[in-house]
């Protein structure tokens, strides 16, 4: 279950995303807590680009709960002027 607390910057509970057979990212729990640096490391294919679109609301999770900043949903609020993104 995923904290209301704005002690962490992202939150991702079972956060799971296929394309047909492929699973891009699978039950992925994380937890980040605010004022901290984290770096997402992985080889090709692991996942990593996927999950930083879920945590911007570019691309939508088949299951799982994803937040940052204690919001749910990036794309409908106001956060994401306060978030930045360059693939």
């Amino acid at each position: 279950m995923i904290s209301n607390s704005l002690d962490y910057a992202l939150q991702t509970v079972d956060l799971t995303k296929r394309y047909g057979n492929n699973i891009a990212c699978d039950r992925i729990n994380l937890a980040v807590r605010s004022r901290t640096t984290f770096g997402l490391l992985g080889p090709n294919g692991a996942g990593k680009s996927t999950l930083i679109r879920i945590l911007m609301g570019i691309t939508q999770c088949d299951s799982g709960q994803a937040k940052i900043l204690g919001q749910q949903n990036l794309r409908q609020s106001d956060l994401r002027k306060r978030v930045g993104y360059v693939p």
